[in-house]
């Protein structure tokens, strides 16, 4: 499959999902409901307690709460989802924890915990810090954040830019950037928020606009205001 690099600045004015979006799930539903809906229109799955939740919420009135013990959401696997050589693209979400994660808590990823059986990444470290990337079945393209995320709203972006790898928090580059061109790893596990990676740790967490993209919305390696709103 032949992909063109896409790399350009797509705010949060955009008016619904476009043509760039692979999912988008989203909050500011009825406090406590457990209907979660991928605006590109797969079927997402609420497991154990996970709802919406107007104890905290990043925009509207409410945010998707995951109480540590179980609680996820599933995406199923796609084939839209396959990240091709050299393909730009754009992994974020807004994160607001209940505290400071454990070390190794899992707060999202595809995929399994070894560089040949998982393709997306993300888990907490002593320090409230994330570890965050993905993998081309062989190697680990894993960057980690300065900034301690707990107990406040953080916006969180992966971004590739066809040729290299960058860490977003709040709009501002963090970490080590990664040279690299390769594919991401294709494997057939559904995509998870709450835990990840098929790991026991789940996070006690509040989530906002999960979204994956296959373009670089913001411009790699530059800094960015973070979405103001919905998407």
């Amino acid at each position: 499959m032949l992909y063109k690099m896409q790399s350009g600045i797509l705010t949060s004015s955009d008016s619904g999902p476009d043509e760039y979006t692979i999912f988008q799930v989203q909050s500011n539903d009825i406090d406590c409901s457990t209907d979660f809906v991928d605006d590109v229109g797969a079927t997402v799955t609420a497991v154990d307690n996970v709802h919406h939740d107007n104890v905290q919420a990043k925009f509207g009135t409410t945010s998707i709460y995951c109480d540590g013990t179980d609680d996820e959401i599933t995406i199923p696997d796609n084939p839209a989802y396959a990240i091709g050589s050299a393909q730009a693209f754009t992994w974020e979400w807004w994160l607001y924890t209940n505290g400071t994660p454990a070390n190794n808590t899992h707060c999202a990823g595809q995929g399994t915990a070894t560089a040949a059986t998982f393709a997306w990444f993300a888990r907490f470290n002593t320090g409230g810090t994330l570890t965050i990337g993905t993998s081309n079945g062989t190697t680990q393209r894993l960057i980690t954040c300065t900034t301690d995320l707990s107990s406040a709203w953080h916006h969180i972006a992966l971004i590739h830019t066809g040729v290299e790898l960058f860490l977003h928090i709040d709009g501002v580059e963090e970490g080590t950037s990664i040279a690299h061109t390769d594919a991401v790893n294709n494997v057939s596990d559904a995509f998870e928020f709450g835990g990840g990676n098929q790991s026991a740790s789940h996070i006690n967490a509040w989530f906002e606009s999960m979204r994956l993209s296959n373009i670089d919305r913001y411009g790699g390696g530059v800094n960015f205001t973070a979405p103001s709103a919905r998407f």
